[in-house]
């Protein structure tokens, strides 16, 4: 299957399973399902994750909140801040969608229809990302970042990792952040929540030297369906403080943050999980058959 998942875009690089560790490849993810149990063992797994970075990012920057004027941007003190963004972060995914770019639908989407599934990049086996070819080794960059903010280690399957996407709200500037990032979209159904993450921008670009993850408005990927307040960082000025960010489309695009609030899937995707595919172009006839034969909704020239 050739499936790439939310990225960049730059050359393709092949996967083999002897980079990936010695992990064996799997082609199909959490075969036992996504109930209400496994959705609560991923979450008490992300929370843990992301309680242990916060205490030891605040360990190490105990000062950090001196950088802003909390009094400046409207808040009586840092509690009152952190539970303004949390639940500005919130009602910002719930008012929109989470969902997965597709790269060239003919293949790619027509492939992930085939097999059931949308596979993670190292389920699949290839990947847009300039560093690819180091995928699985030492020098994974993004299997390191996993490892610290998702509570996933080297010996942890590679089904167990999430696929990434983004938060689609109305008015986000799909034609210049988000288009470049494949032809179309998957809609993923409302209870895909319960079991994301979200970041405000790219999980990698907000990481500090030395890729030990630390994000610039939180201390680490928060549940899409419930964050933790606790887990809100200081900003670095009151311009990123994050309901300000999340209150327009506008404000969020014109950061150096990736222009999105990225969303990371935990516990594999299957196709009963995709509401409907947007495409931002017409898709070719072999493309909208196969949607039909599976009963998955599309809509054509989509521009939010």
């Amino acid at each position: 299957m050739n499936y790439l998942d939310f990225t960049t875009n730059n050359l393709l690089y092949p996967l083999t399973k002897g980079e990936a560790a010695g992990h064996p490849f799997r082609g199909n993810q959490w075969k036992d399902g996504t109930g209400s149990e496994k959705v609560a063992e991923i979450q008490s797994r992300l929370a843990k994750a992301a309680d242990k970075l916060t205490k030891k990012t605040f360990a190490d920057n105990p000062d950090s909140g001196s950088v802003m004027t909390l009094r400046d941007a409207g808040y009586r003190n840092f509690e009152e801040y952190q539970k303004a963004s949390a639940q500005a972060i919130k009602d910002y995914v719930a008012k929109g969608d989470i969902v997965v770019s597709v790269v060239t639908p003919e293949r790619n989407l027509i492939a992930i229809l085939n097999s059931g599934e949308i596979q993670n990049g190292y389920v699949s086996g290839t990947s847009q990302r300039e560093y690819a070819s180091k995928m699985g080794t030492s020098k994974d960059l993004r299997m390191k970042m996993e490892n610290e903010v998702f509570g996933l280690t080297s010996k942890s399957p590679l089904s167990e990792r999430p696929v990434y996407g983004f938060v689609d709200q109305k008015g986000l500037r799909d034609d210049k952040e988000v288009m470049q990032y494949g032809d179309a979209k998957m809609v993923l159904n409302p209870d895909v929540k319960e079991r994301s993450t979200v970041t405000i921008g790219d999980s990698l670009d907000t990481s500090r030297a030395g890729w030990e993850a630390k994000f610039a408005v939180t201390t680490a990927p928060l549940l899409a369906s419930d964050p933790n307040p606790k887990d809100i960082y200081y900003p670095a000025v009151s311009e990123m403080a994050i309901p300000k960010l999340l209150s327009s489309p506008d404000k969020l695009s014109g950061q150096s943050l990736g222009g999105y609030v990225e969303a990371q899937i935990h516990g594999g995707i299957k196709t009963s999980d995709i509401a409907r595919v947007d495409f931002y172009d017409k898709p070719s006839p072999e493309v909208e058959a196969a949607l039909r034969d599976n009963g998955i909704p599309y809509r054509i020239k989509v521009k939010n």
